[in-house]
């Protein structure tokens, strides 16, 4: 898992998104979706791109690995818990959408696993 972290880290932002991941702390648990291309409830930016310090806490009991995280440019410092989309993406791709922006959101509403910020 470490492996594909770092190479979707390694991938560049799309053009025009640095400045949605410089912001997105602070929209993701408030469901903003300015710029984003998404303003759906139960709908959070997931896509591992917009994450650091990513580190694998566990599965839900359907296995769907469970990370605690930090967002890239989210001056806060806050530590979420949930999911990545890309690997949500290959066991439920019904609960994947790919935002305006190129970015990868999860509906947690279609899952067994919480977002939530600690």
């Amino acid at each position: 898992m470490e492996e594909y972290i770092q190479r979707q880290e390694e991938l560049p932002l799309q053009s025009g998104s640095q400045s949605a991941a410089s912001n997105i702390g602070g929209m993701v648990m408030t469901g903003a979706g300015v710029g984003l291309g998404f303003a759906l409830v139960g709908v959070m930016l997931s896509d591992v791109r917009l994450k650091h310090s990513v580190k694998r806490i566990g599965c839900s009991q359907s296995g769907i690995p469970i990370h605690r995280f930090g967002y890239v440019g989210d001056a806060s410092g806050a530590v979420f818990e949930g999911a990545l989309a890309q690997e949500v993406a290959l066991t439920h791709p019904e609960a994947v959408v790919e935002t305006e922006s190129g970015f990868y959101a999860v509906n947690y509403e279609m899952l067994d696993v919480n977002m939530r910020r600690l």
